[in-house]
């Protein structure tokens, strides 16, 4: 073997210092045997090359030689080539025994016993050299070395204890060859060792390309450069190439135009796989297509071979170094071969390709994920074997890949023969899909289509359960009802099936405002349901119960009634629309029972499952925390979590947010932003038949707004007319706000309304309300309209446990007046100084100036003790909210991090860190991180 100079080598200091340790072990007296081993150009010849120069320059006599795949039956060619010996070498001991072996071997032939006794002499040689002087031998490419070789190598082994002599050979993995095996068993039975040389990491790749490009590689050219494996040959070839196929050279980097493989690097990777047999290549292109870790199993389903086969046929491809075997999968050693391979594949061969491998795995049963990765990719085919396999498993495929199984049912739907039998199914179950997608109005369509266009019992009745869910879902519960009915009533119905229908009709006529006939409906529903063990349908049925019951102001009913439902859901597969359902309930009645942190906890469920696969009702979620934290008084939260839901498209909660946003806008006196949420609401007409159950927050918001506006009467009466106009279903959510109205109607002169919406509230305290907030906006109308302060003092009790801030202050007003009016003016400056720390805390500095005003009207002043102004600038300016982003952003989260944590919008957390940089007199998130990290020191 001719040495060359020593490049850098790059990533083998390990191995070179082991052979560094056994050089100096040779040099002492001790010889050893090495075998490295490594794929085709891992570099097993550079570090045997400074491996030999370190010996050199040690001054240990160094024997180096290759084997040749042309010499593999030429007896001694690769010992020969290793000890030089030929007739013209200056040393006569091995010109000598050159002549000898020639003289024998063209007597005996190549292929005769007799030249064994050659191995002695070489042998004897071998000592000899060895004697007074410390040698490195090197056999290179040992997996093509010929048979005497084996046996000189084999007997050398044996003896090389006693040899000054280190015994390095290099040699492919994973060979099959029956010559090499049992030479490796020999030498490694008498001590020796294996040296497995692995691809380069990601650094030493990059600093081989940065040598040989003379800078550093670009993003793109690093990417083809993983595709080489860690392979330092594959990595100086395409580096070659790149330098003929544009490669783009600065001063400070390399790149590619493109991150496709090019087109000449492709043809050299191919060439590679020239000398594979024609089988061996068949298969290599299916274990391309197939991807990383295909199995024998696989490639059988694929090439129409047996699994063994594809074994045998693999051989060649494993000891050329192209494929490695581990725990049964086959793998490209070089994803460029693998890249290669691909893409010299015509497209529409890939594509066609990729069906059938689709297809072919699904018959083998292999996991969905992997077939319908090859489906998606494939030919688009309305194939009655694709059909068929689509007809077999779209459950599965909408449950765990809802995106992909749109595509396919969509392909199949769009391409399948009318006259095949599973045309219906296959389009009822698009039609669920793109429901649980959100996509309502598509879902209905392809519905439809499955109705007119299928007319067999099944069809019929499954297109009729989604048409139901697609009408309620885009917030038309009538044609939802009515489809439900129809059902019911004209179609041979299984039991099961009936328990079904009855249960969503239930729910569809509630969410109308049909209290009477959902419950009926419902009952009947769970009777028809609990012998068979429904689930679905008890679920919905005591879902439709409970939310009947919390509208009619009996939480406690309500909340039983939604935990027997979610004991029917455990172990169930339950549609998640129908948890969120379940789960939004149960938040209101929490609310309703005092209990805020587990109502928070709840919506907290119902949202994170809109947001993996219902985002239709992500508004309601997002309306009922906004709610919520309105009624704690986390008013800077609640109108984030507004601003998310209205960023959503536009649903039926859109009004309902509108107002929520207008109500909060007017306590903290700005009219201007109320007015626009006033006006948008207008605008945002829902074409749904949902009842309005949060429709009576648009009229407390322009009531609220005349009273800012002085403009009580007007308020007041507006108010009242649509307060009529409600059903008596929908009125119960009027109880906290019928104090307030009450007050107005006072104020404005109109008894005669104050007493009307007392005595409402008192009719539905004597209904049986079980909701602690019944019983204190019944005594506190009615302290208000007697103007008795003691009858309202009998309130404080319940007051003092409900969670909503607001109306707990505004009592405190109220009773700050009525006292005030009594003459009890020490009492009520208690009550208004309670008042007007709640409305500081709240920021509804309305309420502050209100109350204030009213109250010296009364002869009632709070002095020093009047609320406290939020600064304009600084730490102190800053709201809750705005405290918290601050907080995170000083942890170094982005906005995206930031809007994640809080589930608030990015466009929020935006405005957040602007307001906050303002108010601080800031520049950056940076100086904002620094000043927060001040801050927090100097208060610990």
């Amino acid at each position: 073997m001719t040495r060359l100079t020593p490049a850098p080598l790059l990533g083998r200091t390990t191995e070179l210092q082991h052979l560094r340790q056994l050089l100096s072990t040779a040099a002492a007296g001790t010889g050893h045997a090495v075998l490295v081993e490594g794929e085709p150009g891992i570099g097993k010849t550079m570090l045997l090359e400074v491996l030999a120069d370190d010996a050199d320059h040690q001054g240990l006599q160094v024997f180096s030689g290759a084997a040749e795949e042309m010499e593999r039956d030429l007896p001694f060619a690769a010992a020969a080539s290793c000890l030089d010996l030929t007739p013209t070498s200056t040393d006569a001991r091995r010109a000598a025994l050159a002549h000898q072996m020639r003289k024998e071997l063209s007597t005996a032939g190549l292929a005769g016993p007799g030249h064994l006794h050659l191995i002695e002499p070489i042998l004897a040689l071998v000592n000899t050299l060895c004697t007074n002087h410390a040698a490195l031998m090197i056999v290179d490419n040992l997996h093509w070395v010929d048979q005497a070789t084996m046996q000189v190598l084999h007997h050398l082994g044996k003896t090389l204890h006693r040899l000054p002599l280190l015994l390095v050979t290099a040699s492919r993995p994973t060979t099959r060859s029956s010559l090499l095996g049992p030479l490796r068993r020999s030498v490694l039975d008498h001590g020796a060792t294996v040296l497995s040389l692995p691809p380069l990491d990601g650094t030493a790749t990059r600093e081989l390309a940065a040598q040989l490009l003379e800078t550093r590689p670009g993003p793109r050219l690093s990417g083809l450069l993983e595709a080489c494996g860690g392979n330092p040959r594959h990595i100086r070839e395409l580096i070659d190439q790149l330098r003929h196929d544009g490669l783009q050279l600065t001063d400070e980097v390399a790149d590619v135009a493109s991150e496709h493989l090019p087109e000449l690097v492709r043809e050299t990777v191919l060439r590679r796989l020239d000398l594979l047999p024609v089988d061996t290549l068949q298969v290599l292109r299916a274990a391309a297509l197939l991807g990383s870790n295909a199995t024998a199993e696989d490639l059988a389903a694929l090439t129409g071979r047996t699994p063994t086969d594809v074994v045998r046929t693999m051989f060649g491809a494993i000891d050329a170094g192209v494929l490695t075997e581990r725990d049964g999968r086959l793998t490209f050693t070089l994803d460029l071969v693998r890249q290669g391979l691909y893409q010299g594949l015509p497209a529409e061969i890939r594509a066609a390709m990729h069906l059938e491998a689709g297809l072919a795995l699904g018959a083998a049963g292999a996991p969905l994920e992997r077939v319908v990765e090859h489906l998606v990719a494939g030919t688009p085919s309305g194939s009655p074997r694709l059909l068929a396999w689509l007809y077999d498993h779209a459950t599965a495929l909408i449950a765990r890949l809802p995106d992909t199984a749109i595509t396919l049912l969509e392909r199949a739907v769009r391409l399948a023969t009318p006259t095949d039998a599973r045309l219906g199914s296959l389009r009822v179950h698009l039609a669920d899909a793109l429901l649980q997608a959100g996509r309502a109005d598509e879902a209905e369509h392809h519905a439809q289509q499955a109705l007119a266009r299928h007319p067999d019992p099944a069809t019929q009745i499954s297109a009729r359960w989604v048409l139901a869910g697609a009408c309620f879902a885009r917030g038309r519960p009538d044609l939802a009802a009515g489809t439900a009915m129809h059902a019911l009533e004209h179609l041979a119905l299984a039991p099961g099936d009936t328990a079904r229908f009855e249960a969503f009709g239930s729910m569809a006529l509630f969410t109308m405002g049909e209290m009477t006939d959902a419950e009926n409906l419902a009952r009947q529903a769970m009777a028809s349901a609990a012998p068979l063990g429904e689930v679905d349908a008890l679920m919905t049925a005591h879902t439709t119960l409970a939310a009947i019951h919390h509208h009619r102001g009996d939480p406690a009913t309500a909340l039983d009634l939604v935990e027997r439902a979610f004991h029917y859901v455990q172990g169930a597969d339950v549609a998640g629309d129908k948890l969120i359902a379940l789960h939004l309930v149960r938040a209101y009645c929490l609310l309703d029972l005092l209990q805020p942190n587990e109502a928070e906890q709840a919506i907290a469920q119902a949202h994170t499952i809109a947001e993996d696969r219902w985002p239709s009702r992500l508004p309601d979620c997002r309306f009922a925390r906004a709610f919520l934290l309105f009624a704690t008084g986390h008013w800077d939260a609640a109108r984030d979590e507004i601003q998310v839901g209205l960023d959503l498209p536009t649903s039926w909660m859109t009004r309902a947010l509108h107002g929520l946003a207008a109500v909060i806008a007017i306590h903290r006196q700005d009219s201007t932003t109320a007015r626009t949420h006033l006006t948008a609401a207008e605008h945002a007409v829902p074409t749904s038949s949902a009842a309005t159950f949060f429709e009576f927050l648009l009229p407390w918001a322009q009531r609220l707004y005349d009273q800012a506006n002085h403009k009580p009467g007007q308020g007041i009466q507006r108010y009242i007319d649509w307060l009529r106009t409600q059903p008596p279903a929908l009125r119960r959510q009027q109880v906290w706000l019928a104090p307030g109205a009450v007050g107005l109607a006072l104020a404005a002169g109109r008894r005669d309304l104050a007493e009307e919406l007392t005595l409402e509230v008192e009719a539905r305290m004597a209904d049986g309300g079980a909701a602690p907030g019944t019983l204190a906006a019944a005594r506190h109308c009615r302290g208000l309209l007697e103007q008795a302060p003691d009858l309202l003092r009998s309130a404080a009790h319940a007051y003092e446990r409900i969670p909503w801030v607001l109306f707990r202050a505004h009592y405190q007003e109220d009773l700050a007046a009525v006292l005030a009016a009594a003459g009890r003016h020490t009492e009520a400056k208690q009550a208004l100084d309670t008042a007007m720390d709640s409305y500081a805390r709240l920021g509804a500095s309305w309420n502050t100036v209100r109350a204030a005003a009213r109250l010296r009207t009364l002869g009632v002043h709070r002095g020093a003790r009047e609320g406290r102004r939020r600064a304009a600038t600084g730490w102190d300016s800053l709201t809750p909210a705005e405290s918290q982003v601050a907080d995170l952003v000083a942890q170094g989260l982005s906005n995206p991090a930031v809007a994640a944590r809080l589930f608030v919008s990015r466009r929020t957390v935006q405005t957040h860190v602007s307001n906050i940089l303002a108010k601080l007199g800031l520049k950056s998130r940076v100086e904002l991180a620094a000043a927060f990290t001040q801050r927090r020191r100097r208060r610990t």
